[in-house]
């Protein structure tokens, strides 16, 4: 890491240096946290992926160039570009085993339940191929639509009108913007090398204790995660982050994984958009962790005393009693 003269999270693997790392820094550095084997098997799956939605003409490209036009969407949807550089991939859980044992990797999840607490849900798992000529993305935080606390007398922005330039203001100061605890965090994986030179994420370090989304007011700047392939940087919701410009003549490729609490909804619609063959070979634990589980009557499709929400039962419809059925007296 470099960009940052104090001092910075060292690649370890020790779980309690991890996140005192990360409460301390808003991320932390798992050296190694991918077997060789486990890499191998998820870089290769990734560049067949991503080279076959290209070819069918599948592939979502961002990075945009000045030069590229802009595009609206509805309901603020993200989109694509023909003439985006770099390639974003989706809905990973349909597209391997190898992304599914990642999911659920055992590592960086007692690093994210560190951050999150004991139950938490994948938002999204998804793969950023940063290409060369791609440039930085803005540094934003993962968190924005989180509603902030405000004093009882202050009208708050309302949960359903914020977007990503409307959040809750200090009345003091209309410069800060206040941010709640975490509530989200990803996990970063390097699937290649990550240097400063081929787009590796730019972070910076300390931000997620400003109270504040990225502002020019506050002199910060980022630091480029660099290390091997192999490499996890786990960074929290509130930590101001995106990806850096690949000036270099190679790919970089990343997978990354966002979690956030059973109460959010994810980013990635799991119940919906799941294949019925990959659902079927899911564990519990990672059907848990993609929403079907039933948190506090939440998420669920009927009675909330099912454990969880199963989409090959039916849930029930209309119906009508039989002439035999004892009358409730009203």
């Amino acid at each position: 890491m470099r960009g940052y003269n104090g001092p910075l999270p060292q690649p370890t693997q020790d779980h309690r240096q991890l996140k005192r790392d990360v409460d301390e820094f808003g991320y932390c550095v798992f050296e190694n946290a991918l077997s060789k084997e486990l890499l191998e098997k998820a870089r290769s799956r990734l560049v067949e992926q991503a080279t076959a939605e290209l070819e069918q003409g599948l592939g979502f490209e961002d990075g945009y160039t000045n030069s590229s036009p802009s595009v609206t969407t509805p309901n603020h949807s993200a989109s694509a570009n023909p003439r985006g550089i770099n390639q974003r991939l989706w809905m990973l859980i349909n597209k391997g085993q190898v992304f599914r044992d990642i999911a659920m990797h055992e590592g960086t999840s007692a690093i994210v339940a560190h951050i999150l607490g004991r139950e938490f849900l994948l938002s999204t798992l998804s793969a950023n191929i940063a290409k060369p000529g791609g440039p930085a993305m803005h540094l934003h935080t993962d968190q924005w639509w989180m509603p902030a606390p405000s004093s009882a007398d202050k009208d708050p922005v309302r949960p359903g009108n914020i977007t990503r330039d409307n959040f809750d203001r200090d009345e003091t100061n209309p410069e800060i913007i206040q941010v709640s605890p975490p509530v989200a965090c990803n996990v970063m994986y390097m699937l290649n090398d990550f240097s400063r030179d081929n787009g590796g994420t730019r972070l910076v370090p300390k931000s997620h204790l400003t109270g504040r989304q990225p502002t020019e007011s506050l002199d910060l700047q980022p630091i480029a995660a660099e290390g091997p392939a192999g490499t996890a940087v786990i960074f929290e919701g509130r930590t101001w982050h995106g990806t850096g410009a690949n000036t270099s003549d190679r790919v970089r490729l990343g997978l990354l994984a966002t979690f956030c609490g059973p109460q959010f909804r994810t980013q990635e619609n799991y119940t919906l958009g799941i294949l019925p063959e990959v659902y079927d070979d899911c564990s519990s634990e990672l059907r848990q962790r993609l929403g079907f589980g039933i948190w506090n009557a939440y998420g669920r499709v009927g009675s909330p005393s099912r454990a969880f929400a199963d989409p090959s039962k039916e849930s029930l419809g209309e119906l009508t009693p039989s002439d035999a059925a004892a009358p409730m007296k009203v």
